[in-house]
C-alpha cells in the first residue's frame, strides 16, 4: 500500500474543491483504517480515476494487472481503495472507505476525480454519492462496470436463508438497502453517470424488461450495443476490450459515455490493451474458482443488515 499519512491536513490545491457542502453522516470507521486502504502513485499530476473493486476479491486481484496497467497509457493516474472483508459485509460500512478515499484523492490531485467500480463495487460509489452531498462535487464521471445497481438473481438465490451480509442486499426484490439507493433521483448532483454492462453476464440478471445494472438518468450502454452477438460473462468484464472502450469514452470526453464514440476496434479484441490475453484468463478462472471458496467460508446472515438512520425514509418498504 502507498502511504497516505501525506494526505492528511493538506489543504485544497483547488479553491473550487474547498467550498463547503453538506459533509453528511459521521464516518464510524476509524480514519487510520481508512487513510491505509487508499492506495495511489506518490505523485499525482494527472486526471486520476479511483477503481473500487468487486465481490470476494482484493484491489490488486481485481485491478492491478488491467486498469491499473491501461489507463496510465491514456493519460491517467490510478488509484484504488482496499475495502474490508472482501466486501462480503455490510456495503453500508465498505462505502465509508470509499466516501474517505474520494475526499482524500481529490484533495490530493486538487481536481475533481473519475471514479469506476465493478460489480458490487459499483455500489459504493453509488451508496457515498446519494448519502455524502459533500462529495458530489469532486466527481467527475463515475462509471458502473457489470454493476448491480437493481440487484442480482445470484444473490436471490443465495439468500434463501442464511447468506453473506451484502448479497442480502443485492436481491432484485425485498432489498431495504437497493431500496433506499433507487429512491428518487438515481443520479444526484453535476456528475456524470455511466453503466456499462453486458446481456450475456451470468451474474448480473435479468436483462428484461429492464436489465439489473442500469441506473434510471445514466447513460446505459451494453457492450452489445457496441460490439452485436458479442460473449462477456461477469468476470471477463475486468479486462474486456468493449467494456474498456466504453469506460475510456466516459473518462476523456465531457458528460457520460456515448456509445456512437466507442471506437468499434474494440470489438476486434478479447482483452483490453496493455492486457496479457494468457494472463487475462488465468485471472478469469482463478476469480471463478477463488470468490466460491471465500464466499463459502465467510460468515453467514440471517437477514439483511438494517438500514442505518441517515438513509431511511417514510417509505421502507425494500425494493429494488
Amino acid at each position: 500500500m502507498a502511504a497516505v499519512a501525506i494526505l492528511l491536513g493538506v489543504g485544497m490545491a483547488d479553491s473550487a474543491l474547498a467550498r463547503p457542502a453538506d459533509p453528511g453522516p459521521r464516518l464510524q470507521t476509524p480514519v487510520a483504517l481508512l487513510d491505509d486502504a487508499v492506495s495511489c502513485p506518490k505523485r499525482l499530476t494527472r486526471k486520476v480515476v479511483l477503481l473500487v473493486h468487486g465481490t470476494s476479491v482484493t484491489a490488486d486481484e481485481n485491478w492491478s494487472w488491467n486498469y491499473v496497467k491501461a489507463l496510465p497509457h491514456e493519460g491517467f493516474d490510478v488509484c484504488t481503495v482496499q475495502m474490508p472483508d472482501r466486501l462480503l459485509i455490510d456495503i453500508q460500512t465498505t462505502t465509508e472507505y470509499v466516501v474517505h478515499a474520494i475526499r482524500v484523492v481529490a484533495r490530493r490531485s486538487g481536481q475533481p476525480i473519475s471514479v469506476v467500480g465493478l460489480s458490487q463495487g459499483a455500489l459504493q460509489p453509488r451508496w457515498a454519492l446519494r448519502w455524502w452531498p459533500d462529495i458530489r462535487h469532486l466527481v467527475d464521471d463515475y462509471v458502473s462496470m457489470a454493476g448491480t445497481n437493481r440487484g442480482s438473481v445470484f444473490a436471490d438465490a443465495s439468500c434463501v436463508s442464511d447468506c453473506i451480509a451484502s448479497l442480502w442486499q443485492q436481491r432484485t426484490s425485498g432489498s431495504f438497502f437497493l431500496g433506499a439507493l433507487n429512491r428518487g433521483d438515481e443520479t444526484p448532483g453535476a456528475v456524470s453517470y455511466t453503466s456499462v454492462f453486458s446481456l450475456t453476464d451470468e451474474i448480473i440478471q435479468p436483462v428484461a424488461p429492464e436489465p439489473v445494472a442500469t441506473i434510471r438518468g445514466a447513460s446505459n450502454i451494453a457492450v452489445q450495443d457496441i460490439c452485436p452477438g458479442r460473449y462477456v460473462g461477469h468476470v471477463q468484464s475486468a479486462s474486456d476490450a468493449a467494456y474498456y472502450g466504453v469506460v475510456l469514452d466516459a473518462l476523456k470526453h465531457v458528460g457520460p459515455a456515448d456509445p456512437s464514440r466507442v471506437d468499434r476496434d474494440f470489438c476486434t479484441q478479447t482483452v483490453m490493451p496493455h492486457v496479457d490475453p494468457a494472463e487475462a484468463a488465468v485471472r478469469t478462472a482463478e476469480v471463478y474458482v477463488f470468490a466460491g471458496v471465500v464466499q463459502g467460508q465467510h460468515e453467514k446472515v440471517s437477514s439483511e443488515p438494517p438500514l442505518r438512520q441517515y438513509a431511511r425514509g417514510s417509505n421502507q418498504r425494500g425494493t429494488a
